[in-house]
């Protein structure tokens, strides 16, 4: 085991559980239940996690009785989903890890709620629950709890965070009551120390039994971190509560900061975790939010911040994680980027949870650890194009045996993912390049950077087979798929694309106009960065709000704070010419038009046009050709990275 960590892969007796070390993955949607029913799909992606030498699994929220059809969650009240979790404990258990389960009432997301209140997430007002309702609702959690026992778990969590049913009575903003479960604090604890102790009479003294608690609402009038030390103590003192799992925030309101991108701090929900740790004496502390770093986390626990760590999000990325820190292999651990696009991005869009750097996700049972088979036959590739396409397709070729030999034109790889990484909050981006570079340099890679490879080139290498990773760039024309036509005057010479801003090879004037048609991070992120240096800066936009593509409550949020009262932002306006510094606008419904004057440079910022030039030239000369990443399909906004790395993967399989 690796020095620096003396803490961290030491074991941590949680009731009558013993686990084998202080690394968990905390619950988490992932839509790999269909209808309610745990699937081999979902087994083999907690099975990847244990594999890789995560000490604590927690399976994800389980719903204890019928909910409307938009939740779907795993039905824990219903005794047919006790095969699916059994065959999840117990994969997980072949690993060596342990394997709690999260229950969770859903309160006003159903309609029912401890008080009748409107509810953000499905815009409709529940109705309060009647004292026989609420009673129905603690016999769910046992019922549910027992299934758990049934299917092997060794613990059960109850899900009091994330704005859950336990979590609206806890808090003075949903619960209005003024019967035995409303009021004073200890009343409104009154459901979930109900629940705890149904709970327990179903599991016994065997299982361990934790509460997911949120400790700080951080809204006005809301619970607060006293009142949340107050709420730890009290359910310690049961003697029925093994461990605590503590967050902050509530969802949705303040998803952005609950699940918080890489605009957020490493560890910024920790504080909490320490407060709580502060006032207990028997039971450990879990601690999340953005710890990503092994390192990191040994030092939460050797500063006695918390018992335990949940490093979710980048368990996800890489699920060898504990494995790797483990062997002292710091620099092998798949670097999470925290932008949360392909991970709970894609579940708020009804897809199931994958990732940018990750292309095994959901998919461990076909992609995962130990499914890659040498190559039947060795071949001679040729890789052109260095950014994370190319990169991650010479990786996974090379770990087949093939002779990989990779050509960048530019003197660095890692494509526009550098170009990215440049743009204010975002330089956690270009770890997914250094990773893949690491990984080249380990398995000897033939790499060739500042060579620009032609057809000729590539008849003079003689390679098997050829894959042009040769990437995109930005639209200098401003086409995009609004108009399907270039913007008139694109030519004058105050008109750049973001490539060229972000080298240098133009420079912004002081009066900028940035044209989005993509709704994704780059023009928000020009317009911050060209802001900072004192340049006033418009974004225009055909769409409804500048930014539309964004995960809504995840990125948004984040981006609008850093940019308000810096940019101005204009949607609904369609830019359809440039005269020298005077820009035509019309509004996409009125057809309304105005001009917008003084305008020293304008930022096309539209889309991008894929580079396959190569692959053109390539037709017919080579014995093998394949297109991938940007130069196939160029996407300008959320799941590009990840799709291009998805696919790299693949291919690189597949040659």
């Amino acid at each position: 085991m690796a020095d620096q960590f003396q803490y961290l892969f030491s074991p941590l007796k949680i009731g009558p559980v013993t686990v084998r070390n202080r690394i968990a993955i905390a619950p988490h949607s992932t839509l790999f239940a269909p209808r309610g029913m745990p699937s081999d799909r979902l087994a083999f992606y907690y099975a990847e996690r244990a594999k890789g030498g995560a000490g604590l699994i927690t399976v994800e929220a389980c719903i204890t009785g019928p909910g409307p059809a938009r939740w779907p969650l795993i039905k824990a009240y219903d005794e047919r989903s006790i095969p699916g979790l059994r065959k999840v404990a117990d994969m997980v258990h072949e690993h060596g890890a342990t394997c709690f389960c999260e229950l969770i009432n859903i309160g006003v997301w159903g309609g029912l709620g401890a008080s009748m209140m409107p509810d953000l997430w499905t815009r409709s007002t529940a109705r309060e629950a009647t004292v026989a309702e609420i009673e129905e609702w603690v016999e769910q959690y046992g019922r549910s709890a027992r299934h758990l026992v049934e299917a092997g778990m060794d613990g059960v969590e109850i899900h009091a965070s994330h704005g859950a049913g336990p979590q609206q009575f806890n808090s003075p903003l949903y619960n209005k009551r003024t019967d035995k479960y409303g009021g004073s604090l200890e009343k409104r604890l009154t459901f979930l120390l109900e629940s705890v102790h149904r709970i327990r009479q179903e599991i016994g003294p065997t299982l361990a039994l934790g509460v997911r608690l949120d400790v700080d609402e951080m809204i006005p009038g809301g619970v607060t971190l006293e009142d949340g030390q107050e709420i730890a103590r009290i359910l310690e003192n049961t003697g029925e509560v093994d461990y605590l799992s503590v967050d902050t925030a509530m969802e949705p309101h303040q998803q952005h900061f609950m699940t918080a991108p890489m605009y957020v701090a490493h560890g910024h929900m920790v504080f909490a975790a320490a407060a709580v740790k502060d006032v207990l004496d028997k039971i450990p502390v879990i601690a999340a939010g953005r710890i990503i770093d092994p390192l990191h986390a040994e030092k939460i626990l050797a500063d006695g911040q918390a018992d335990m760590v949940a490093m979710t999000r980048a368990q996800i990325a890489d699920p060898e994680l504990a494995n790797k820190a483990r062997a002292g292999r710091l620099e092998d651990i798949r670097p999470c980027l925290g932008d949360n696009e392909n991970c709970i991005g894609r579940l708020q869009t009804g897809a199931p949870v994958a990732c940018t750097v990750n292309p095994a996700v959901g998919v461990e049972r076909f992609l995962g650890l130990g499914t890659l088979q040498p190559a039947t036959a060795k071949k001679k590739v040729l890789v052109v194009g260095g950014g994370v396409a190319g990169m991650e397709t010479a990786r996974v070729a090379a770990l087949r045996g093939h002779q990989v030999a990779l050509y960048e034109k530019a003197e660095t790889l890692g494509g526009q993912v550098n170009l990215a990484s440049r743009l204010p909050g975002r330089s956690e981006v270009e770890g997914i390049a250094r990773w893949l570079e690491g990984q080249l340099d380990q398995l000897d890679v033939d790499i060739h950077l500042g060579e620009e490879v032609t057809a000729d080139k590539v008849d003079s290498l003689k390679p098997d087979a050829v894959v042009v990773a040769t990437g995109a760039a930005y639209f200098r024309n401003g086409l995009c798929g609004q108009t399907l036509s270039p913007i008139e005057g694109w030519e004058q010479e105050n008109v750049a694309t973001p490539e060229e801003i972000l080298t240098g090879a133009k420079i912004a004037g002081q009066r900028v106009v940035i044209v989005d048609e993509t709704g994704y991070l780059v023009g928000l992120g020009l317009s911050e960065w060209l802001a900072d240096q004192g340049k006033e800066v418009e974004i225009v936009t055909s769409d409804p709000f500048v930014g539309s593509a964004l995960v809504p409550n995840l990125q948004l949020p984040w981006v609008y704070a850093r940019i308000m009262g810096k940019v101005t932002l204009t949607p609904h306006t369609r830019i359809t010419q440039i005269a020298d510094q005077t820009l035509t606008a019309i509004n996409v419904h009125s057809y309304e038009e105005r001009q917008i004057e003084d305008v020293d440079t304008v930022i096309l910022v539209t889309g991008k046009a894929p580079d396959d030039s190569l692959f053109r030239a390539l037709e017919g000369r080579v014995p093998e050709l394949h297109l991938v990443g940007d130069a196939n399909i160029a996407i300008s906004s959320v799941f590009g990275i990840g799709d291009a790395v998805r696919n790299a993967h693949q291919l690189g399989r597949q040659i």
